[in-house]
């Protein structure tokens, strides 16, 4: 199975309508990478992923290899510190060895990182949230909501 991506006029204007409410510096570092993608970087198609509230569940992202040129993550509730974590499966989370690991500790704290040529991941993309860096305590109405920027492997 592969990732539906669309096209990448559409996915920017997807994208530009998710962040108005956030941070200018939110803004600006997408405006960067979409000037990079659109200029230098072959213009790729691309699939907006947005994600609820992150729990010890497994949220998938992508459930076939892919790239992943941003994530955008928004903290929610209280200021329980929360891990989000991305994990490089299709199916599955972990718990201590995530590929990748947002921390945030204070409400309404949003967090941008962004990979212009894609961070490739060879399985897929399942996230989570929990409250501790290594282990699998749900972060539950803590954590962070958001959305993946992601393309064809």
């Amino acid at each position: 199975m592969a990732i539906t991506t669309q096209d990448p006029i559409l996915a920017w204007q997807r994208i530009a309508n998710s962040v108005r409410n956030l941070k200018p510096y939110i803004q600006s570092e997408l405006n960067a990478v979409k000037s990079y993608l659109v200029q230098q970087g072959g213009n790729p198609k691309l699939l907006v992923v947005p994600f609820s509230i992150l729990s010890d569940s497994e949220t998938v992202i992508s459930d076939v290899a892919c790239k992943l040129y941003g994530v955008v993550l928004v903290k929610q509730g209280a200021a329980t510190a929360t891990f989000s974590k991305l994990t490089d499966s299709a199916t599955t989370s972990s718990d201590a060895s995530s590929e990748l690991r947002f921390w945030s500790n204070a409400v309404g704290q949003e967090q941008i990182a962004t990979w212009a040529q894609g961070l490739p991941f060879a399985s897929g993309i399942t996230m989570q949230g929990n409250t501790t860096a290594n282990g699998g305590t749900t972060s539950g109405a803590n954590a962070c909501l958001g959305f993946c920027i992601i393309g064809d492997a």
